[in-house]
């Protein structure tokens, strides 16, 4: 084959390529999703969009429910030069009752998803439609800040920032005040390690929760009371023990998937 004839079919094909990338990145959101919902499931699909505008590239969604969780002014802006290195990047906006979110997503064709820097407020009640925590019956609100978080598989293999919980609380036949409190993650050599401390509230907590790879964790900690707190002392007495510290020690092996994750 003659070099011209080379020369032509690989610009043919670059030609090719670039405008099928035009075709995608200019089609309507709204048609693609409605490709993808009837595609997949038609209304067994546990997303529903509504009002888009936009394009695949860049769009904005009034009403989004996921997982019976309603989200509005979702939006999202994919950078084009990402795409040359195998990655799809974007960033997303969202905003729920009472809270927001906002961070880059990112996911590798090669393999591997990831959050970067990540800010979000968002009331447990929200959490908890999302996670298969309703039994704990929390209250208060996320305050999210994390730089990097990384998923292999679906599951957490690094993760970089902080979650504070503010006005914590469950109930437990009546409301538990909890007050505030921290967990920092850093990864380590097992997978992620998280720091929870407490702010000077009502519940005194201190302990350390390993995340492995395959969903299983392992938290190790000691919780007590500050003030005069019969109804959080009581619920503590149904953990163990209290030591000459005032403490209740407290050592629970499990996996992620029994909340949903």
């Amino acid at each position: 084959m003659s070099p011209v004839i080379k020369s032509s079919i690989k610009y043919s094909f670059f030609g090719l390529a670039a405008y099928l990338v035009f075709l995608i990145v200019t089609m309507p959101a709204g048609f693609a999703y409605g490709h993808w919902k009837q595609s997949f499931g038609g209304e067994s699909v546990p997303v529903t969009l509504s009002n888009i505008e936009g394009s695949v590239w860049s769009a904005r969604v009034d009403k989004a429910t996921i997982k019976g969780q309603q989200f509005s002014a979702l939006t999202w802006n994919i950078k084009f030069l990402t795409l040359l290195l195998g990655i799809l990047e974007m960033d997303v906006e969202f905003k729920v009752a009472d809270g927001y979110g906002k961070g880059t997503l990112g996911y590798s064709f090669f393999g591997g998803t990831y959050f970067n820097n990540v800010e979000a407020w968002l009331p447990m009640s929200a959490i908890e439609r999302i996670a298969n925590i309703s039994a704990f019956k929390p209250g208060g609100a996320l305050d999210i800040k994390l730089s990097n978080v990384k998923l292999d598989n679906n599951v957490v293999v690094s993760a970089r920032g902080d979650v504070a919980w503010h006005g914590a609380e469950m109930t437990m036949l009546k409301p538990l005040v909890l007050g505030d409190l921290d967990i920092a993650f850093e990864p380590n050599e097992g997978g992620v390690k998280a720091v929870l401390t407490d702010q000077g509230g009502p519940l005194k907590a201190e302990g350390i929760l390993q995340l492995n790879p395959d969903k299983s964790y392992e938290f190790n900690g000691a919780f007590g009371t500050r003030g005069n707190q019969k109804d959080l002392h009581a619920a503590l007495t149904t953990m163990g023990r209290f030591d000459r510290d005032g403490k209740v020690k407290l050592s629970l092996k499990g996996n992620l998937e029994q909340f949903g994750f």
